[in-house]
Protein backbone atom coordinates (compact mmCIF):
# COMPACT_ATOMS: atom_id res chain seq x y z
CA UNK A 1 0.00 0.00 0.00
CA UNK A 2 1.35 3.42 -0.87
CA UNK A 3 -0.25 6.55 0.50
CA UNK A 4 0.58 10.18 -0.13
CA UNK A 5 -0.37 13.22 1.86
CA UNK A 6 0.96 16.73 2.12
CA UNK A 7 2.97 16.07 5.28
CA UNK A 8 4.05 12.47 4.81
CA UNK A 9 4.74 9.76 2.33
CA UNK A 10 4.15 6.14 3.20
CA UNK A 11 5.28 3.02 1.43
CA UNK A 12 3.99 -0.29 2.71
CA UNK A 13 5.72 -3.51 1.80
CA UNK A 14 4.05 -6.79 2.66
CA UNK A 15 6.44 -9.74 2.73
CA UNK A 16 7.76 -10.09 -0.79
CA UNK A 17 4.64 -8.55 -2.26
CA UNK A 18 4.20 -4.81 -2.58
CA UNK A 19 1.15 -2.93 -3.76
CA UNK A 20 1.59 0.65 -4.92
CA UNK A 21 -0.95 3.35 -5.64
CA UNK A 22 -1.42 7.05 -5.09
CA UNK A 23 -4.14 8.32 -2.80
CA UNK A 24 -4.58 11.64 -1.03
CA UNK A 25 -6.69 10.16 1.76
CA UNK A 26 -5.53 7.57 4.21
CA UNK A 27 -6.52 3.96 3.80
CA UNK A 28 -7.05 1.84 6.92
CA UNK A 29 -4.71 -1.07 7.49
CA UNK A 30 -6.12 -4.59 7.38
CA UNK A 31 -4.97 -5.34 10.92
CA UNK A 32 -4.39 -3.20 13.95
CA UNK A 33 -1.86 -4.07 16.67
CA UNK A 34 -2.91 -4.37 20.31
CA UNK A 35 -0.92 -4.99 23.46
CA UNK A 36 0.49 -8.22 24.90
CA UNK A 37 3.67 -9.20 26.67
CA UNK A 38 5.84 -12.27 26.91
CA UNK A 39 8.82 -13.46 28.88
CA UNK A 40 11.20 -12.80 25.96
CA UNK A 41 10.14 -9.22 25.39
CA UNK A 42 7.19 -7.18 24.33
CA UNK A 43 5.07 -8.57 21.54
CA UNK A 44 2.10 -6.96 19.91
CA UNK A 45 -0.98 -8.94 19.03
CA UNK A 46 -3.18 -8.52 16.02
CA UNK A 47 -6.78 -9.62 16.27
CA UNK A 48 -8.16 -11.26 13.18
CA UNK A 49 -11.73 -10.86 12.04
CA UNK A 50 -12.49 -14.22 13.66
CA UNK A 51 -11.52 -13.00 17.13
CA UNK A 52 -8.33 -15.03 17.67
CA UNK A 53 -5.06 -13.23 18.31
CA UNK A 54 -1.61 -13.96 16.90
CA UNK A 55 1.58 -12.58 18.49
CA UNK A 56 3.55 -10.17 16.32
CA UNK A 57 7.04 -8.76 16.80
CA UNK A 58 7.24 -5.17 15.55
CA UNK A 59 10.45 -3.13 15.24
CA UNK A 60 10.51 0.62 14.55
CA UNK A 61 13.43 2.80 13.41
CA UNK A 62 13.43 6.60 13.60
CA UNK A 63 15.81 8.92 11.74
CA UNK A 64 15.66 12.68 12.16
CA UNK A 65 16.76 15.53 9.93
CA UNK A 66 17.74 18.66 11.75
CA UNK A 67 16.38 21.92 10.49
CA UNK A 68 13.88 24.61 11.34
CA UNK A 69 11.08 22.07 10.99
CA UNK A 70 12.35 18.59 11.90
CA UNK A 71 11.83 15.96 9.22
CA UNK A 72 11.44 12.48 10.67
CA UNK A 73 11.71 9.18 8.83
CA UNK A 74 9.98 6.20 10.40
CA UNK A 75 10.16 2.56 9.31
CA UNK A 76 8.02 -0.01 11.05
CA UNK A 77 8.53 -3.70 10.27
CA UNK A 78 6.39 -6.55 11.55
CA UNK A 79 8.93 -9.39 11.67
CA UNK A 80 6.20 -12.00 12.04
CA UNK A 81 4.26 -11.12 8.89
CA UNK A 82 7.00 -9.37 6.89
CA UNK A 83 4.95 -6.17 6.54
CA UNK A 84 6.80 -2.88 6.47
CA UNK A 85 5.56 0.70 6.64
CA UNK A 86 7.90 3.49 5.62
CA UNK A 87 6.97 7.12 6.22
CA UNK A 88 8.56 10.54 6.32
CA UNK A 89 6.85 13.46 7.96
CA UNK A 90 7.42 17.02 9.03
CA UNK A 91 7.00 17.29 12.77
CA UNK A 92 7.31 19.98 15.42
CA UNK A 93 9.85 20.25 18.26
CA UNK A 94 7.59 18.08 20.46
CA UNK A 95 7.54 15.24 17.87
CA UNK A 96 3.80 14.71 18.41
CA UNK A 97 3.24 13.00 15.03
CA UNK A 98 6.23 10.72 15.51
CA UNK A 99 5.16 9.65 18.99
CA UNK A 100 1.60 9.08 17.78
CA UNK A 101 2.75 6.84 14.92
CA UNK A 102 4.93 4.82 17.33
CA UNK A 103 2.02 4.44 19.76
CA UNK A 104 -0.33 3.23 17.01
CA UNK A 105 1.98 0.41 15.92
CA UNK A 106 3.16 -0.46 19.47
CA UNK A 107 6.61 -1.78 18.54
CA UNK A 108 8.70 -3.93 20.85
CA UNK A 109 11.83 -1.90 20.01
CA UNK A 110 12.46 1.62 18.74
CA UNK A 111 15.83 2.20 17.06
CA UNK A 112 17.23 5.73 16.91
CA UNK A 113 20.41 7.08 15.33
CA UNK A 114 23.03 7.39 18.08
CA UNK A 115 23.59 11.07 17.22
CA UNK A 116 19.92 11.64 18.15
CA UNK A 117 20.44 9.90 21.49
CA UNK A 118 23.43 11.91 22.68
CA UNK A 119 22.74 14.81 24.99
CA UNK A 120 22.63 17.77 22.67
CA UNK A 121 20.68 21.02 22.74
CA UNK A 122 20.06 20.55 18.98
CA UNK A 123 18.06 17.30 19.31
CA UNK A 124 15.68 15.90 21.85
CA UNK A 125 13.91 13.14 19.90
CA UNK A 126 15.37 10.36 22.06
CA UNK A 127 14.19 12.02 25.28
CA UNK A 128 10.77 12.87 23.84
CA UNK A 129 10.18 9.28 22.69
CA UNK A 130 11.40 7.81 26.01
CA UNK A 131 9.21 10.25 27.91
CA UNK A 132 6.03 9.68 25.89
CA UNK A 133 6.23 5.92 25.43
CA UNK A 134 5.16 4.92 28.91
CA UNK A 135 5.23 1.15 28.32
CA UNK A 136 8.30 -0.27 30.12
CA UNK A 137 8.39 -3.23 27.68
CA UNK A 138 9.24 -1.00 24.71
CA UNK A 139 13.00 -0.72 24.38
CA UNK A 140 14.39 2.52 22.95
CA UNK A 141 17.86 1.80 21.61
CA UNK A 142 20.47 3.90 19.84
CA UNK A 143 22.42 2.57 16.87
CA UNK A 144 25.40 3.86 14.95
CA UNK A 145 24.73 6.06 11.93
CA UNK A 146 26.26 3.45 9.58
CA UNK A 147 23.12 1.27 9.93
CA UNK A 148 20.93 4.12 8.65
CA UNK A 149 22.03 4.05 5.00
CA UNK A 150 19.98 5.27 2.05
CA UNK A 151 21.71 2.96 -0.43
CA UNK A 152 21.11 -0.09 1.79
CA UNK A 153 17.45 0.92 2.27
CA UNK A 154 16.92 1.20 -1.48
CA UNK A 155 18.57 -2.19 -1.96
CA UNK A 156 16.23 -3.78 0.62
CA UNK A 157 13.24 -2.28 -1.17
CA UNK A 158 14.60 -3.72 -4.43
CA UNK A 159 14.93 -7.17 -2.87
CA UNK A 160 11.48 -7.25 -1.22
CA UNK A 161 9.29 -5.80 -3.98
CA UNK A 162 7.83 -7.68 -6.93
CA UNK A 163 9.74 -7.08 -10.15
CA UNK A 164 6.93 -5.06 -11.79
CA UNK A 165 6.47 -2.90 -8.70
CA UNK A 166 10.10 -1.99 -8.01
CA UNK A 167 10.18 1.08 -10.24
CA UNK A 168 6.95 2.65 -8.93
CA UNK A 169 8.00 1.99 -5.35
CA UNK A 170 11.46 3.46 -5.87
CA UNK A 171 9.87 6.55 -7.45
CA UNK A 172 7.50 6.85 -4.48
CA UNK A 173 10.33 6.86 -1.92
CA UNK A 174 12.61 9.08 -4.01
CA UNK A 175 13.46 12.18 -2.02
CA UNK A 176 12.43 10.60 1.29
CA UNK A 177 15.98 10.16 2.53
CA UNK A 178 15.16 9.76 6.22
CA UNK A 179 12.39 7.20 5.64
CA UNK A 180 14.65 5.03 3.46
CA UNK A 181 17.48 5.32 5.98
CA UNK A 182 15.15 4.17 8.75
CA UNK A 183 14.09 1.19 6.64
CA UNK A 184 17.71 0.10 6.23
CA UNK A 185 18.22 0.17 10.02
CA UNK A 186 15.28 -2.14 10.67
Amino acid sequence: MLRFGTSQSVARISGTRTAAYSNATSTPFSTRPSRASSATGRRSKTASRFGDEDPHIIICAVCEGRGVTPTVGIAIVNLTTGEATISQLCDNQFYARTVHKIRVFEPSEVLIVSSGATPSPRTSIFDVIKENIKDPNIKVLSFDRKYFSESAGLEYINQLAFLEERTPLRLAVEGNFYAVCSFSAV
